[in-house]
């Protein structure tokens, strides 16, 4: 069982473990190495910082992901996201996906939405 002090954040790992928080939280829940590695990439993709290249311009790190269904793709972005008081932007193209996410920004194409 992970030990986090009080006033630390869990890691993702504490979170995602065997015996991690969301299994303390959530009995039903059964760890998916999927998920996990989802989730460290996720948290990675968000705590990269931005470069500039050759012309002057931030480059973001940007992340995609193709996962079959079952996975746990929702949980995986959600707690990294709010983990680092993060914003993702999610962008997907199947009906159902876009009833899930609660308050995060959805847009069926990135590009052409101000996703920041």
């Amino acid at each position: 069982m992970p030990t986090v002090e009080r006033g630390t954040m869990p890691t993702v790992d504490d979170v995602f473990a065997e015996k991690g928080l969301l299994s303390i939280r959530l009995p039903s829940f059964e760890r998916r190495e999927g998920q996990a590695k989802m989730a460290a990439a996720v948290a990675d993709t968000l705590a990269a910082e931005a470069v500039e290249d050759e012309q002057g311009r931030l480059q973001a790190k940007i992340l995609v992901v193709e996962a079959e269904t079952g996975i746990g793709k929702t949980l995986a972005y959600l707690i990294p996201g709010d983990r680092d008081r993060q914003n993702p932007c999610l962008s997907y193209s199947r009906g159902a996906l876009r009833q899930k996410g609660g308050g995060l920004y959805r847009h069926p194409d990135p590009a052409g939405s101000d996703c920041r």
